[in-house]
């Protein structure tokens, strides 16, 4: 609705005044109101002269009816007590008695029976406040006011649909769920401290934090329009803390307890205080409305009481507390604040609830409370409002009768307010033998709620209790524990990366995740699965061909959708191929083959690259020149003819040294490692363009590690020296034309770089080299870890920080014209995902282990699209069972022309081909394992292919050329020695029986012992 709409309907309220001169100024400022809102534009933009008020709505979380000094209390409060002495005090301001229905109520204006809100949100029942309600700052916004939230949501958080800034809000600072702890804002061991759906990483007690962050947008807010803020306290609930300068102010009070929860009552008093002086310093306090509330009563009750992130609330007189119907729940302390126009006087002992704030806030800021009601709202039984307006209380006028208002709590009980009565139930606690109690006040006369009535006036229960029956059956007949729901969405988070990733970004990317079921499942493999084509749906699939080229395999082959072989390259004998192939326009084959007996030796020759005919005959072929030239594992022909791969260089320790690595990253004994770099040759075999890693480190040293276009040295993900002799770890290179930018994986640093190619100088190729070696030859732009230089908050422990990758694979751009084109499809390995390598030596070794003979750890793959722009993840897949897919060495995906994206999942030789919803469409799993072609797969990462390519029918290189099925590749290959068939019977015993979990028992004892003996030796 725009703000043009709002204002068809001119209805002037009128009040009902016994103070003549009340009603002559507050009509008067009613009409001045409603002339600055008439001169609004369509868009909400307003004139400089806009009049309207500010609005602040201050609101404290489980702070107690005695939880203020202007009703007695021990804890001091002087800036609240100054809103309730210059301002109104609201004596009888009702809310729910738990957190998420009185902030649904304040921000709705409707019941809890409308919107569904009757508990506090949780990942077990609802993902927030209905997307169909229309909140304050909505209204707000539409008629020019800036709108900002600062503090606790606790309204939904499912996906960012849910969150504050796409609710209405045009800032959101603070934390989304119902609780934090108040230094490291961690909720569960996962950071909930945001910035606009962004995580911010900040030392500070969060009390101080959100008071500052309200001064500064007072102090930076567009001074032309009015501003409306809710300022939503986490304190004082728990967990308990304080600083120990506040605590120290109530050294007197006994309880430790109630000492730090006073301090934290303080703690946010001051904070209200430091707000009042930005308003007076901004010359805005005249022409501001401050309401200040409780969300629900304190804590001093059980179940409330009890949990481990209660606070120590005091609700004397009343009785009982938080989560209960009772006045100690629901009454709360309330002030209403507006010098000039709210004066000081007697307490307001008129009723007014939390539904009320909305439409009381409408009328006070001079806008017509009949577009609230119009015909349109008033048909829709989902935008009706419940609240009714209370400026002119507020004001001193006469109260209307205000409609019953109904509240609860499931597993507590549920209560009424109709006028001078309140009924309520209060269920007890969820046991057979214990009956739900009904009792009956005058609550006007017995605010104490002394004497039950019910006996007295079974006519007025009679009457109340429909209202009752209506919450629960809005609770859903109150809140049924679901024991296995629970404990699955548990063993989801424990595997996914909510738990231990920053509270926004995990939410966002769940959000984007699909999920899909896969046939062969890479944690809980069976001795009867096969390999093969798993399943097939041709209707959705993209259909095509598979270029694939298993490591071990003795040929590259070219295999249709149902597993058959239509064409294969012959390896020469004793040569492996190097894990990736693909299929030129022409025709040809493009593939790496290395020495067989060298397949693993990183001081070897390094890989040869062949381009092969469709025959297999060799028309071209590189080798590498030399040390500082060995060929790695992925290669790339580029549109000029020429071909980009990847390669090793050789450098000294001195050299490192002299580079900035420190002695805890070279490791003992090691003199020589291997930086990699990009190099480009032409058809004639001449180096025309390199770039060197070693070129752009960083170091402490230097005193450079936080320049984004370097790598810092030191960066290792492994304590083993073989490992980090590979310095960078980069094999897998993908190439943008458009762009003219290469895209390289670092999986030791767990990022992604993009380099910019433009360096390139064919005319004089070593000017060109040499550009790429400086300032021009920077990385560009990086993603998947920006803890490694500065940009965010670092992996520490389990907490991953601002960390997305985890030794990412095979990443690809979107090709132009494809669904998402542009972004970046990365395999996200996955290892340490659910945490880092233990740190005691025993415990790191069991782990080390168990990853390489098991492949079975809490690690998961997961595939990321990912926003060029932003770095964020706009679509992820994974497993319906996270740890079906755990590719920790090697893995691939890209996007194909019908928007589905293909899948190598490496060290298993598992493809897969997965919808953008996430659904399985083909799934082939290769016979190739280290041990021979297999007609079951092995139940170890013994299949290892670091890429597969699909082929389209129309691909140019296959134009004339008849596909015929030959056979599948388990029939092509060699057959299985008979060494090898025995060997994989005994492996898949171990995996299958007690035996295997003896033996893998044993095998840790001895290797244990081994380790102790060179230990101690």
């Amino acid at each position: 609705m725009a703000a043009r709409s709002i204002l068809q309907d001119d209805t002037i309220p009128q009040l009902n005044a016994p103070s003549l001169t009340l009603a002559f100024l507050a009509v008067t400022y009613s009409l001045l109101m409603f002339s600055s809102v008439a001169f609004a534009s369509s868009d909400g933009d307003v004139s400089d002269t806009d009049q309207r008020p500010n609005i602040i709505l201050i609101l404290a979380d489980d702070l107690g009816w005695n939880d203020v000094g202007y009703h007695g209390s021990e804890i001091r409060t002087p800036n609240i007590d100054r809103l309730a002495r210059e301002g109104v005090e609201l004596d009888r301001f009702y809310v729910y008695p738990s957190c998420t229905p009185t902030r649904a109520a304040l921000l709705t204006g409707q019941s809890a029976l409308r919107t569904g809100m009757t508990q506090p949100i949780s990942s077990f029942d609802s993902p927030g406040l209905p997307l169909y309600t229309k909140l304050l700052p909505q209204w707000l916004g539409e008629v020019g006011y800036q709108t900002s939230l600062v503090g606790k949501w606790h309204l939904g958080s499912a996906t960012p649909a849910y969150f504050p800034h796409n609710r209405g809000f045009d800032h959101f600072y603070g934390h989304l769920g119902g609780f934090i702890d108040y230094y490291d804002h961690g909720l569960m061991g996962a950071v909930d401290w945001q910035r606009n759906g962004v995580t911010v990483h900040e030392d500070g007690y969060s009390t101080e934090l959100i008071t500052a962050e309200a001064i500064k947008l007072l102090q930076h807010r567009d001074k032309s329009r009015p501003l409306f803020m809710l300022l939503a306290y986490n304190a004082p609930h728990g967990p308990q803390a304080a600083p120990q300068s506040s605590i120290d102010l109530y050294s007197k009070i006994e309880k430790e307890e109630r000492r730090v929860y006073a301090a934290m009552v303080d703690n946010m008093d001051v904070g209200i205080g430091e707000v009042l002086k930005a308003l007076q310093a901004e010359d805005i306090a005249h022409n501001t409305l401050i309401v200040f509330m409780s969300d629900n009563g304190g804590s001093s009750e059980f179940p409330a009481s009890a949990v481990s992130h209660s606070s120590a609330g005091n609700n004397d007189p009343l009785r009982s507390g938080k989560t209960f119907p009772l006045e100690g729940g629901i009454r709360v302390p309330a002030v209403a604040w507006w010098p000039g126009v709210l004066h000081s006087k007697d307490k307001i002992e008129q009723m007014i609830t939390v539904e009320d704030i909305l439409p009381t806030v409408f009328e006070a800021a001079g806008l017509p409370v009949a577009a609230l009601h119009t015909p349109e709202i008033k048909r829709d039984e989902n935008r009706k409002l419940d609240g009714i307006s209370r400026w002119n209380v507020m004001l001193g006028d006469a109260a209307d009768r205000r409609p019953p208002f109904v509240f609860g709590m499931p597993l507590a009980g549920a209560g009424v307010i109709d006028d001078d009565w309140k009924l309520v139930r209060l269920d007890g606690p969820p046991l057979p033998w214990v009956d739900p109690t009904t009792e009956l006040f005058r609550i006007v006369d017995d605010p104490l709620e002394n004497s039950d009535l019910s006996a007295a006036h079974p006519e007025i229960v009679a009457r109340l209790q429909p209202h009752i029956d209506a919450f629960d059956a809005a609770a859903g007949e109150g809140f049924k524990v679901n024991p296995i729901k629970m404990l699955a969405l548990q063993m989801i988070s424990a595997t996914g990366n909510i738990r231990f990733t920053p509270y926004a970004e995990a939410l966002q990317r769940e959000s984007v995740t699909v999920s899909g079921d896969l046939v062969f499942n890479q944690r809980n493999r069976h001795g009867d699965a096969s390999t093969g084509v798993q399943q097939y749906q041709q209707n959705k699939s993209y259909g095509g061909y598979v270029l694939l080229s298993p490591q071990n395999a003795s040929a590259t082959y070219l295999i249709d959708m149902e597993g058959q072989v239509v064409h294969s390259w012959p390896l020469p004998q004793e040569m492996s191929v190097s894990m990736v192939a693909r299929l030129l326009d022409n025709g040809h084959l493009l593939r790496g083959i290395k020495r067989t007996d060298k397949g693993r030796d990183k001081t070897g020759p390094g890989t040869i690259i062949q381009e092969l005919d469709w025959q297999g005959k060799l028309v071209w072929e590189y080798k590498s020149p030399g040390q500082q030239t060995r060929l790695r594992d992925d290669y790339y022909r580029l549109e000029n003819g020429n071909t980009l791969f990847m390669a090793f260089e050789e450098i000294t320790r001195a050299e490192a040294i002299a580079l900035g690595a420190t002695q805890e990253r070279i490791g003992n004994g090691v003199e020589t490692l291997w930086p990699n770099k990009l190099v480009e040759v032409n058809p004639a075999g001449d180096i025309v363009w390199e770039w060197r890693f070693q070129d752009h480190f960083s170091s402490a040293m230097h005193g450079n590690q936080n320049d984004p276009g370097r790598v810092d040295i030191n960066i290792t993900e492994l304590n083993l020296t073989e490992v980090n002799r590979d310095m960078a770890h980069s094999g897998v290179i993908d190439y943008h034309a458009g762009n003219d930018q290469i895209m390289v994986t670092a999986r030791i640093a767990s990022e992604v770089y993009i380099i910019d190619h433009s360096t390139a100088n064919y005319d004089n190729p070593q000017a060109g080299i040499e550009a790429a070696r400086g300032p021009a030859g920077a990385i560009a732009r990086r993603y998947g870890n920006p803890g490694n230089y500065g940009a965010g908050k670092p992996h520490v422990g389990k907490d991953p920080g601002d960390r997305l990758f985890f030794a990412a694979h095979g990443p690809n751009w979107v090709a132009p014209g494809l669904p998402g084109a542009g972004n970046l499809l990365v395999h996200n390995n996955g290892v340490g995902r659910s945490g880092a390598k233990p740190e005691n030596p025993l415990e790191s070794m069991l782990w080390s282990l168990r990853r390489l003979v098991l492949g079975n750890t809490d690690d998961y793959t997961t595939i990321d699209e990912i926003d060029a722009d932003t770095g964020r993840v706009v679509w992820r897949f994974r497993a319906a069972d996270p740890q079906a897919i755990s590719s920790f060495k090697m893995g691939s995906a890209y996007r194909l022309p019908n928007g589905n994206t293909h899948v190598t999942s490496g060290q298993y030789g598992h493809l897969f081909e997965v919808t953008p919803q996430g659904e399985v469409v083909w799934e082939y799993v290769s016979p190739v394992s280290a041990l021979g072609a297999l007609e079951r797969p092995l139940a170890y990462p013994f299949h290892p292919m670091q890429t597969s390519y699909r082929v389209s029918p129309d691909h140019p290189g296959l134009r004339g050329i008849e596909l015929t099925p030959q056979g599948t590749i388990l029939e092509l290959e060699p057959a299985t020695a008979v060494g090898a068939r025995m060997a994989t019977f005994i492996l898949r015993y171990v995996q299958n029986g007690t035996v295997g979990k003896v033996a893998v028992a044993l095998l840790v004892i001895w290797v244990w012992r081994r380790w102790r003996r060179r230990r101690a030796a």
